[in-house]
């Protein structure tokens, strides 16, 4: 996420397969990882969350770069 304050729901700021979890940790300011259910898709997990509820639902985490 190149942006200063990315919006974390905006599905362009995230990649679909697992080479984008590189560098994804426990702790951090930006979100890394979701789980998406079966039947659903990441804009419908992220709607039109905020930053902060997107951070909730990350099961992992990026450090600032």
């Amino acid at each position: 996420m190149a942006q200063s304050n990315p919006a974390f729901h905006n599905v362009n700021n995230w990649t679909t397969n697992e080479s984008g979890s590189t560098g994804c940790v426990t702790s951090g300011e930006r979100p890394c990882k979701v789980v998406v259910p079966d039947g659903n898709t990441l804009s419908s997990v992220l709607g039109t969350k905020t930053n902060a509820q997107v951070l909730d639902i990350s099961i992992q985490r990026k450090l600032e770069p």
